[in-house]
């Protein structure tokens, strides 16, 4: 019996509770390497991608997370204003990078 099942059985005078199973989880350790390589790369982003736009303090992490693809391949050069955000997107102006024709988009 483990000690999750041990402590509730100990409250329950009654036998009311039923034993508990959990399945085990086996989470991937995840490698401290791998995650100093994830860190770099995000401040090499934010050093490399700096936009016109002015986020929000938490709105910046999720900008560079979204838009970074974006900016690597070349599809973007620049956030320059949040056109409309919602519950579920929100909508930027972006200029253009090389691979785009157009000289503005929205992401």
């Amino acid at each position: 019996m483990d000690t999750l099942s041990k402590y509730y059985n100990d409250l329950d005078d009654e036998g009311q509770f039923e034993e508990i199973h959990r399945p085990q989880t086996n989470k991937p350790k995840l490698d401290p390497r791998t995650v100093q390589q994830f860190i770099q790369k995000q401040d090499d982003a934010r050093q490399t991608f700096s936009f016109t736009y002015k986020p929000a303090r938490f709105e910046e992490g999720w900008l560079l997370d979204s838009l970074d693809t974006f900016f690597e391949q070349r599809w973007i050069a620049d956030v320059l204003s949040k056109v409309k955000a919602g519950k579920e997107a929100s909508v930027y102006l972006c200029r253009s990078g090389e691979q785009v024709k157009a000289p503005l988009i929205a992401a």
